[in-house]
């Protein structure tokens, strides 16, 4: 899992209450949890760097089409 607070650049954003949330629900910690904006840009660098270390490779199966499961949760 790669926690992940979007669109912190909008108005009404509350990103400390809502990792507080997402500490709560996970178990994770504050420094595992990433901030992101897709329309200012900010931390999606980081957030592409942490889908390389923390989401391992899909097994390659010579004999079969290569397979993959992305979701998004709220």
């Amino acid at each position: 899992i790669v926690p992940v607070l979007n669109k912190i650049d909008l108005p009404g954003a509350d990103p400390e209450g809502v990792a507080q949330q997402v500490i709560d629900l996970i178990g994770c910690t504050r420094e595992e949890i990433l901030a992101v904006s897709g329309k200012t840009g900010e931390g999606v660098l980081e957030l592409l760097e942490a889908i390389v270390e923390r989401v391992p490779a899909p097994e390659r199966k010579e004999d079969k089409p290569l397979k993959a499961l992305i979701f998004d949760s709220v």
